[in-house]
Order: C-alpha cells, then sequence, then structure tokens
C-alpha cells in the first residue's frame, strides 16, 4: 500500500505542478490542519516558487498558495501558517 501511495504522489505532484519548476527545499514535517482533524501528520513539506506542497504518508497531497498565507509565526522550531486557501488534489 505504501508503494503504491508513493507512486500515486508521484504522479498527482508531476500533474500539479507542470508549470511550478523545480522544487528549492524539501524537509521533513508534522502537519495539523482542520481539514485533516487537527491530528498532527507526518509528511514531506516541499517548498517551490509560488507554493508550499505538504505530502503526507496517508496520501492526501496538499498546496498551500504562498499568495493564501495569512499569518506565519515560529515558536520554538514550530511553525504555524495560517492560511484562507488549502487545495486538497
Amino acid at each position: 500500500l505504501k508503494i503504491l501511495i508513493v507512486n500515486l504522489n508521484s504522479a498527482l505532484l508531476k500533474d500539479m505542478l507542470v508549470e511550478e519548476g523545480s522544487k528549492k527545499l524539501s524537509i521533513d514535517a508534522r502537519v495539523k490542519s482542520e481539514q485533516w482533524g487537527n491530528q498532527a501528520i507526518a509528511c514531506e513539506a516541499q517548498f517551490y516558487e509560488t507554493m508550499i506542497v505538504i505530502v503526507p504518508d496517508n496520501g492526501m497531497i496538499a498546496k498551500i498558495p504562498l499568495g493564501g498565507i495569512i499569518s506565519l509565526r515560529e515558536k520554538d522550531h514550530i511553525f504555524e501558517i495560517i492560511t484562507i486557501v488549502l487545495y486538497h488534489k
């Protein structure tokens, strides 16, 4: 199942990022979202020129356009990003 999810994510990312260009930075992270029941989910956060793409282990890719970020705060190496838009593919 994990191999299937990895291959599906790869295909979805290729489709989503056709015109985005190359990845600038990629980090392992844990993400909490109201969309996912506010549970911390292990993921890879990929940073591009105009968006952040969240690739969680559960296979539900999300992209955050940088223009949709309302605020960004950091405390003790924990970043909180508040957005007006969160797209799921």
